[in-house]
This record gives structure tokens, sequence and C-alpha cells, in this order.
């Protein structure tokens, strides 16, 4: 059986709770991080860089 650390299970946790959509101020707020700056520079990766959804979003805010 696998050697499980505490430090990864905190990964896991912040893992899912951004995977399932939880706003960055909470998950950092849970993990007790300084600032939500600390928990995207660890977990950025996770965030999907979807710019062309968030193209077709802002084009539908402003024009309809």
């Amino acid at each position: 059986m696998p050697q499980i650390r505490f430090h990864d299970l905190r990964h896991t946790f912040v893992s899912l709770l951004i995977q399932q959509g939880e706003n960055i101020k909470v998950v950092a707020r849970k993990v007790r991080h300084a600032s939500v700056v600390v928990t995207l520079d660890t977990y950025a990766h996770l965030y999907p860089e979807d710019t062309v959804e968030a193209s077709r979003k802002l084009e539908r805010r402003l024009f309809g």
C-alpha cells in the first residue's frame, strides 16, 4: 500500500475543490493560504485556459 502524506491529502482536497468550480477565495480560506495569490501560484495549472470560451462569453455580454 502506498504511503500517503498529509500534503498529498491537502493537494487532493484543493484540486477537487477547483475541479468542481469552487470560488478561489473559498479554496484559499479553507486551506488557510495568506492570499489567493498563493493558491493561484500553486494550483493555476488546474484551471483550464479556455480563451475561446472566455471570448465567446465576453462577446455575448457585449453584443447580446
